[in-house]
């Protein structure tokens, strides 16, 4: 991170709509940090600049009505736990620039319905989608070209 990029480290909110600035002051917003957003049970959309660039672990952990999430291009690592109970996610559209999914990225999100995985994806940990009760369709995983 450069002098003039920011990170979000901790954002106790009780809005259910939150829109993260792409600036504070002069400085780029390019991570959310580790449990910036954990535990905002009141938070259900999430509006992320596309000046994000990394999502670290633990940073939506328990945000249990959590709907609703841009992820937006640039982003390349869905950290460990990011998603962890976030119960209420229902769809989510992974950008092209993802390449890896952490351990236990989405584990017990289980509302989660679809999830669209990009064909350049390397690398989907353990336990990433553990518990995840109610993919429809199942998983999109479009670089083997088969569907889970």
């Amino acid at each position: 991170m450069s002098g003039n990029e920011i990170e979000i480290i901790r954002l106790k909110s009780f809005d259910q709509s939150v829109e993260v600035p792409e600036r504070i002051g002069n400085r780029c917003v390019t991570i959310i940090g580790s449990q910036a957003f954990k535990g905002c049970r009141s938070l259900r959309k999430l509006i992320l600049p596309s000046s994000i660039k990394a999502i670290k672990k633990d940073a939506f952990y328990c945000c249990d009505r959590l709907e609703e999430i841009n992820l937006t291009e640039g982003i390349e690592a869905i950290e460990e736990s990011v998603f962890e109970e976030c119960r209420s996610l229902k769809n989510i559209k992974l950008p092209s620039t993802i390449k890896s999914i952490g351990i236990k990225a989405f584990k017990e999100c289980k509302s989660l319905c679809d999830i669209n995985i990009p064909s350049n994806i390397e690398k989907i940990q353990q336990s990433a989608f553990e518990n995840c009760t109610n993919f429809i369709g199942g998983i999109s995983l479009l670089f083997f070209g088969i569907n889970y």
